[in-house]
């Protein structure tokens, strides 16, 4: 029972006072001797997402689960969400264009359609096609916290979360305003400007942050413009309530070369997407959570780019391109007849409740939203008189009831859920989990149980996009695709240690923290959905295959010291994960439910050199199943490839002025994530940042 308590004590300074100096007056002397220095914690991210009723430690999560801090985040060195997430354990991003211009997002072999996003606990969605999932508003340097729960959660995250989830938290700092301005260039006409800033009133707490970023492109028809803006708010209410609202908008436009198929590479692309979201949170006995949702979307593809020097329509209806240097002239297909134009709304309510009875927990969640297209080539017919006379909406609900259990002494933790999802087009699915944890094992410190051990089991659903079921025009969709369903089962092993800085440990030690964590897992899915080619076909189309097995293992370290000016090694993790994917039958070429990444190992690591230059090194080997078809028709395999990225670093002015240097793909490997789009090679970027002190800053 002590120990337990000693535990808990351990745990509540810690979550309180992360990253802050307390002291041991209330251990006991029997556990450390009577204090004469202090001890100091290392901050550690909080995970969110891998159990509905609670945030806990990594080390209590029952899935394989990574978290990275705001400082790891950043020191990618990068301007858009995508990259950060490339050394990820089990993560697969594939990116058409760079630096965030197009990214899916896939885990454990899943498809991009099979992961499920989360801002501030609240599910975002992209209807339409989840192709535009990424399309956020959000600038790295505003997140607080970045999690991949990697397997099927379901029966408490909803649909969508099939093979995992990523979850952002945009928590403002309120000990710590601030104004911080950006300017970066770099090759292929890069350049980037970028303003946040931070600063608190009686009771509230706001922080914006706006960037514009450009570039002429690494080939023909790869230039891009990205501008985004969000605007947050944290205030206290009554009754112990806390609010927060977010405000955001993103626009890109995008040469598209070769993006979605090879046969017509001069593709263009213009999204714009506008949000709004509230969510109040309550702690109490019952710790209750609600949250409204709103998303604006719109999408204009053109498979012949149109403008000045590409394609311009003529009196006939034809889109032609008159020789320009190299390129010769060309005439559009006779059937094309202008761009596709979609509009997506997605509206919801999100609600939670937790309440503590006991070793127990009991959670009870709801989640019901609206999702509804427009377009020229999606949906049913609507409105002829209209520029989007096709359409469709539906409305889907989520429920689920949780109950958490936890054993005396604290070391074992059971929960079982069970969820239902309710939709209007496509009925009603139960869904039901089951996972545990045991701690056990013994250190020096205040960790008291190194180890864990964890299970989960359960079940998950995934409906169609609307591009699954109405897309026509080179590929087909089908009005009567089936939801996907799948089964999983997933066991691990974590052990996960950190050491302090107190003298009477022992000697002197480096505030340190380090961990490594090993998974096995299975799914078992059934009417997957994919773009098949089927013998004697040349158009590609939506099919329910019969039943996949996906399986993995992941083997996965870190290793991280506070920021210190005479430690040489301040951070790392590396990670392998493998998959293999099987199909029970089917004579046809998949476009993606097989197409995945059998192997990758990844490696992200941050270094501090004399005059305080910071390394920072990112690097990832890749090889993926699958194949893909060249314009000149031939199937062809992708190839592995290695590469990697470096970053170098110093801050000046105490810290209020900050340089930095960039290679990314430093050692110029040529490879694809897509059939036919190269990536680009070697990218310098360098920028600066300038972040004055305040005065509130300066003040005792």
């Amino acid at each position: 029972m002590v120990r337990a308590l000693l535990f808990v004590v351990g745990l509540w300074g810690w979550t309180g006072l992360s990253g802050q100096t307390v002291t041991l007056d209330t251990l006991p002397p029997r556990f450390m001797p009577p204090p004469v220095s202090p001890i100091h914690y290392l901050p550690e991210a909080a995970v969110v997402g891998a159990a509905p009723n609670e945030s806990m430690q990594a080390a209590d999560a029952a899935h394989a689960v990574t978290s990275l801090l705001p400082r790891e985040i950043q020191h990618v060195g990068t301007p858009a969400l995508a990259p950060a997430l490339e050394a990820v354990t089990g993560l697969d991003i594939r990116t058409r264009g760079p630096l965030g211009v197009q990214s899916d997002l896939s885990i454990r072999g899943g498809t991009f359609e099979q992961a499920a996003l989360y801002v501030d606990g609240i599910r975002w969605s992209a209807p339409q096609t989840a192709h535009h999932l990424l399309n956020l508003p959000i600038e790295p340097s505003l997140l607080s916290g970045l999690e991949v729960v990697r397997g099927g959660t379901g029966a408490f995250a909803g649909v969508g979360a099939f093979a995992g989830s990523l979850h952002l938290s945009l928590v403002p700092d309120p000990l710590n305003p601030f104004t911080q301005i950006d300017l970066e260039g770099g090759s292929y006409g890069w350049r980037r400007a970028a303003m946040s800033a931070s600063w608190n009133a009686p009771g509230l707490i706001q922080r914006v942050a706006v960037s514009h970023s450009t570039t002429d492109g690494y080939q023909e028809n790869t230039d891009a413009m990205i501008t985004r803006a969000m605007w947050i708010g944290d205030w206290t209410g009554k009754h112990q309530g806390r609010w927060r609202a977010l405000l955001g908008f993103e626009e890109k436009a995008f040469g598209a070369q070769s993006f979605y198929t090879a046969a017509y590479p001069h593709q263009f692309e213009a999204t714009g997407s506008a949000m709004a979201q509230l969510t109040w949170r309550r702690f109490a006995r019952w710790q209750s959570f609600a949250g409204f949702h709103a998303r604006y979307h719109r999408d204009r593809f053109e498979l012949y780019r149109e403008g000045t020097a590409w394609y311009e329509e003529t009196a006939d209806g034809f889109f032609v391109r008159d020789g320009v240097g190299n390129s010769p002239a060309d005439t559009a297909a006779f059937w094309y007849g202008g761009p596709n134009q979609h509009r997506s709304f997605t509206s919801g309510l999100t609600a939670r409740t937790t309440h503590l009875h006991g070793r127990g927990r009991l959670t009870l969640g709801a989640d019901s939203r609206l999702e509804a297209v427009r377009s020229n080539v999606l949906g049913v017919a609507r409105d002829t008189a209209s520029a989007f006379p096709l359409g469709a909406e539906r409305v889907n609900t989520d429920l689920f009831a949780s109950e958490r259990w936890l054993s005396g002494d604290g070391q074992l933790r059971v929960s079982a859920t069970l969820g239902a999802n309710l939709n209007t087009q496509f009925g009603v699915r139960v869904l039901p989990a089951l996972d545990a944890v045991y701690r056990f094992g013994h250190s020096r410190g205040e960790v008291m149980h190194p180890w864990a051990a964890f299970a989960s089991i359960g079940r998950s659903v995934r409906h169609p996009s609307y591009t699954d079921l109405y897309y026509q025009g080179g590929a087909s969709g089908r009005a009567d695709l089936q939801p996907e369903v799948a089964d999983q089962i997933e066991l691990g092993l974590r052990w996960r240690q950190r050491r302090v800085l107190h003298t009477q440990l022992g000697d002197l030690r480096p505030l340190s923290g380090m961990g490594v964590e090993l998974a096995g897992w299975l799914r078992r899915g059934s009417d997957l959905i994919d773009w098949v080619l089927l013998p004697g076909s040349d158009e590609f189309q939506a099919a329910n295959l019969t039943s996949t097995t996906h399986r993995g293992i992941e083997l996965a370290a870190d290793y991280q010291a506070e920021p210190s000016h005479s430690l040489f090694f301040q951070s790392v993790r590396v990670s392998f994960a493998a998959t293999d994917a099987a199909v029970e039958q089917g004579n046809y070429e998949s476009s993606y439910a097989l197409d995945i990444v059998r192997s990758k190992a990844d490696l992200l690591a941050t270094f501090l050199f004399p005059a305080r230059l910071v390394l920072e090194v990112r690097a990832t080997r890749q090889a993926r199943s699958g194949q893909y078809r060249t314009i000149e028709g031939e199937v062809t395999a992708y190839k592995p490839f290695t590469a990697a990225g470096l970053g170098l670093s110093r801050s000046f002015l105490q810290g209020q002025i900050r340089g930095f240097v960039r290679a990314d793909n430093a050692f110029n490997a040529e490879y694809v994530d897509f059939g036919n789009v190269l990536q680009p090679g070697r990218w310098w970027r360098a920028g600066i940042t300038w972040r004055p002190k305040r005065q509130t800053e300066d003040a005792p």
